[in-house]
């Protein structure tokens, strides 16, 4: 048998940055392979940390620095001291205690730095070294943080995670400098997600949803992967092994009721300060939204929502008071819900249609089910329940709606509530930076400082005094029904194809029979002149409702309203 006699040598590489094109790692490994193969040394462990940063203590540095001190290698090497550590001239003494416990070996191959050749001046020389690498990590942090101030000062975007909803771009006025534009998959969510949530739907029930729906996190592999192939372009096939990330309340709170979606930034409020060794340092005193002459926020890349919209949103999740309590309705109908639960009723005794689940009795040697609509009442009160194949009657009534309704505008109902919001949402900007000024006022009290406190306060006034006409207006979307219909659909967001339904039918009435379902099939119109509107060739304008029209439903049926 024979007796290895060479020396155990644990190999330590580090990359702080990962990326498609590097080779730092294969070049850190092959060179060190060349020295073990020279020195005649057998190499028993190789470990990387591939990605992290040298400013930080790491796991497999600390398992590398263990195995040299405990005697389960007799050499530690490494590419050079700064693939080691950035932390300075203290990890030097962790070191040298390793390697004096059982007499070991560290080598720093770059550098030429070698305990055992060189038992003299190595001390010194990793000492050097490792000061050096620190100064350097310090520069390199100053450096990039001057960039990045000096891109977001003139309006570029300075590189780091890319938030929810948009996609890096060259600038249009400097090409070779970024922005950001709205990436249209991901702020088609943005909005679904802030309609629900002003809704009052729970955060946690989206984040199951789009979990379900495979809707990528802001910070998984699969969105970095895709923004460093061209987002919006078609995603290669290998993205689909990508990890998609995890929808959490947390990650849907952050995102939509923070002022990105406006397309705002924000800044540290900073100031100067001097330290115990007489030296003059900055430090952040508060996160701020950048603000233009005049205390207004600006305005860096297209807004996905309105102040409005994100005005609702905070006023639901971010409500304490709100939390645990009784939701709306809604909210609370999540389970098997599907396209016209909610406006399915039995023709007999007008109780709701709900979707039950059974085997389908026409295939008995298959296991195939099929969903129906059922009416819910008992059979004392209802003795000609309704019954309906959910895919047909669906069917049936989307072909209506569309056939009837899908080159007419869709309107939106601009309520009372919703202009006082706009209203709320200026207020909530103004407030804001009348908080932001008085903190810096009291660390920095100038009269500039007061003065602009002052011009903050008498906008507020201005503001609370000016309150907002109630009116409800209804104005056109920009969209048809049928693309509307095909934009819900695109995203599996059911509950604004019911609304859009809802908007033209109060009901949809199905009577018990073995007749085709179209013949036992009633809708009760509720069409816009119902709801005080008046559609024409001059647009919306505002007149006494008409009553309701009951029809049976036949694809083609003229149900315009005039």
């Amino acid at each position: 048998m024979t007796v290895e006699t060479r020396p155990r040598a644990v190999l330590y590489l580090r990359l702080s940055r990962k990326t498609e094109a590097s080779t730092s790692i294969v070049r850190q490994n092959e060179e060190l392979l060349d020295l073990a193969a020279r020195e005649n040394w057998n190499v028993v462990s190789t470990l990387t940390d591939d990605g992290k940063s040298g400013g930080k203590q790491r796991d497999k540095a600390k398992h590398a620095l263990a195995m040299l001190a405990e005697g389960d290698a007799s050499i530690l090497a490494v590419y050079a001291v700064d693939r080691w550590s950035r932390m300075g001239i203290g990890e030097s003494g962790s070191i040298i205690d390793a390697v004096n416990a059982h007499g070991g070996r560290f080598v720093a191959a770059r550098e030429s730095i070698d305990s055992e050749k060189d038992p003299d001046y190595w001390k010194l020389r990793l000492a050097f070294a490792l000061d050096t690498a620190e100064k350097e990590r310090n520069n390199t942090i100053a450096r990039v943080a001057s960039s990045q101030r000096y891109l977001k000062e003139q309006g570029y975007w300075e590189g780091g995670r890319v938030p929810f909803g948009y996609a890096p771009a060259p600038h249009p006025e400097n090409p070779s400098k970024r922005t950001l534009v709205v990436r249209d998959r991901e702020a088609v969510v943005a909005r679904e997600l802030a309609r629900r949530l002003a809704r009052g739907e729970l955060p946690s029930h989206l984040a199951a949803e789009l979990a379900d729906r495979g809707v990528p996190t802001p910070t998984s592999g699969f969105r970095r992967a895709e923004t460093l192939t061209m987002a919006e372009r078609p995603i290669p096939a290998d993205l689909d092994t990508e990890d998609r990330g995890h929808w959490s309340t947390q990650s849907i709170q952050s995102i939509m009721t923070g002022d990105t979606l406006l397309g705002r930034r924000h800044e540290w409020a900073v100031e100067r300060i001097r330290g115990a060794d007489g030296v003059m340092r900055q430090r952040k005193t508060a996160l701020r939204v950048m603000r233009d002459a005049d205390g207004k926020p600006r305005q860096w890349w297209p807004a996905i929502l309105t102040p409005a919209e994100l005005e609702a949103v905070r006023q639901h999740v971010n409500n304490p008071d709100d939390r645990g309590k009784y939701r709306p309705r809604l909210a609370q109908r999540q389970k098997a819900t599907r396209l016209l639960s909610g406006l399915i009723v039995c023709d007999s005794c007008g109780s709701k249609l709900y979707p039950v689940t059974a085997r389908d009795r026409r295939f008995p040697n298959e296991n195939r089910v099929r969903v129906a609509y059922r009416c819910a009442a008992n059979t004392t009160l209802c003795r000609e329940k309704a019954h309906a194949e959910a895919h047909t009657v669906e069917a049936h009534v989307v072909a209506l709606h569309l056939d009837t309704f899908g080159d007419l505008p869709v309107l939106k109902a601009t309520s009372a509530t919703e202009v006082l919001t706009a209203h709320e949402a200026e207020l909530a900007d103004i407030r804001a930076a009348i908080r932001e000024a008085s903190t810096i006022l009291a660390e920095e009290a100038t009269a500039e400082r007061f003065e602009e406190l002052q011009r903050l306060q008498r906008h507020r006034d201005t503001l609370q005094a000016s309150a907002p006409p109630v009116a409800t207006v209804y104005t056109p979307t920009g969209l048809t029904h049928a693309e509307a219909w095909a934009e819900a659909e695109k995203v599996g967001d059911l509950a604004a194809q019911r609304e859009l339904l809802a908007w033209h039918y109060r009901e949809i009435r199905v009577s018990k029979g073995r007749t085709p379902v179209l013949k036992r099939l009633t809708l009760v119109e509720s069409v816009a002149r119902d709801r005080g509107v008046d559609l024409d060739d001059d647009g919306p304008s505002h007149g006494p409702g008409d009553p309701a029209k009951r029809r049976r439903g036949t694809v083609g049926a003229s149900a315009r309203p005039r």
